[in-house]
């Protein structure tokens, strides 16, 4: 009995301390300018449109803040321009690759959506 305990709290210590170490990386610049590139590539080589970022800042335990965000449509239209994204995220769903916003700030918005199809058009880049 006391093995399994044992055997036990060292993989809960192992995943906390991983878990503590991931996120101590994800704080530095380098490492967040690394995520924003592959997030933007991924976006751009899914959708075939322009993505850009400028800078990100993720805040543990569930704040991400975009700044310079750039998105066009499938016209080669701006569908959306933001000087500055926070958006309020659950941690936790991300390991289950699911992401679950709770709140979304927009400040110096352009968004040039007339119809449903450019909410389709960013479903579809998670799916």
């Amino acid at each position: 009995m006391k093995k399994t305990l044992k055997a036990t709290l060292w993989v809960v210590g192992v995943f906390v301390l991983l878990f503590l170490i991931i996120a101590g990386i994800i704080q530095i610049p380098a490492v967040q300018n690394k995520i924003v590139h592959f997030a933007t590539t991924f976006v751009s080589n899914k959708t075939h449109t322009r993505v850009e970022i400028k800078n990100v800042s993720i805040a543990f335990p569930k704040s991400v803040v975009i700044e310079g965000l750039f998105l066009e449509d499938l016209k080669k239209d701006t569908l959306i321009s933001a000087g500055k994204a926070k958006v309020n995220i659950v941690l936790f769903d991300l390991i289950f690759n699911k992401i679950t916003v709770n709140s979304v700030a927009l400040d110096n918005v352009n968004l040039n959506a007339y119809s449903t199809k450019p909410i389709r058009f960013l479903i579809t880049i998670f799916c």
